[in-house]
């Protein structure tokens, strides 16, 4: 469907709801494993202070190997079409002139957030930064409100944007 009408934006955010959801079977048993980079349940890489450079060193690449292991390259294989399919909605529906639904970015950055956890840290700060692009532009929606994990998952790292 995506291939006969690429600019049919309601055909490519299902397509990558479809994957996103497809991927929860993953993310569910990486977080049943206990092997999540976060203990907060989402999350963005980010200095704990009382932990010194080497230990957060070692704890990267302890995480970065279980990221290369089974469970997540299954959840990566789902995410990576989410993420396409998401992207190519919001950014073609914001190249037209068609209003981009909060519930599509919010889709995007839930898509993004979970790509970035599953993927190697050297790796995910591109689709951490993305999620937190797609949650301010949802946020900015006139009557639109972001669930309260996703509004404090964006004033938590709102910070990404203007760190250029």
């Amino acid at each position: 469907m995506s291939e006969a009408n690429p600019t049919h934006y309601p055909a490519l955010t299902l397509l990558g709801r479809l994957w996103l959801l497809k991927s929860q079977q993953y993310l569910s048993k990486i977080s049943e494993d206990g092997s999540n980079s976060s203990s907060s349940g989402g999350s963005f890489p980010f200095t704990n202070n009382d932990w010194t450079s080497a230990d957060e060193d070692r704890d990267t690449a302890e995480q970065d190997r279980k990221r290369q292991e089974g469970v997540y390259v299954d959840a990566r294989t789902c995410l990576f079409p989410a993420v396409e399919f998401l992207g190519r909605a919001v950014d073609g529906m914001e190249e037209s002139g068609r209003g981009v639904s909060g519930d599509v970015y919010v889709l995007q950055a839930e898509a993004n957030m979970s790509l970035g956890n599953v993927t190697v840290s050297s790796e995910a700060q591109s689709y951490f930064r993305t999620a937190v692009e797609a949650l301010k532009k949802a946020s900015m929606i006139e009557g639109f409100r972001l669930p309260i994990h996703l509004e404090r998952y964006l004033r938590s790292f709102e910070f990404v944007l203007y760190d250029d």
